[in-house]
């Protein structure tokens, strides 16, 4: 409901809102054999998802029909550089407020 109903709302149900042939599709697949997400049966998964999942349990990621995430490995990105170009940009940001601290001082 929430997918076919928000493409229909903006006017998009021909190109995404369902898993069909030529629309866009991103999907996620769960791995629910997790304590945070039991116990859950038929009348209560949908519930149960949206409620106790956390992004741990994702095992795949699509996006557009392309996998580019799957058990805890990203394939559209190099950990090791997002990490360093994280510490990188953090180790500016010190610098910079340091001398604004210093001017005010």
């Amino acid at each position: 409901m929430a997918t076919i109903n928000g493409a229909r709302a903006i006017g998009m149900e021909d190109r995404l809102g369902s898993i069909e042939p030529d629309k866009l599709a991103d999907l996620i697949v769960i791995d629910c054999n997790n304590a945070n997400i039991m116990p859950f049966n038929e009348d209560t998964l949908i519930d149960t998802l949206v409620i106790n999942n956390i992004g741990s349990n994702v095992d795949i990621t699509m996006v557009n029909g392309k996998v580019i995430y799957e058990k805890g490995k990203i394939s559209t990105l190099d950990k090791n550089s997002v990490i360093r170009n994280a510490q990188n940009t953090s180790n500016k940001i010190c610098t910079e407020l340091v001398k604004k601290v210093e001017q005010i001082c």
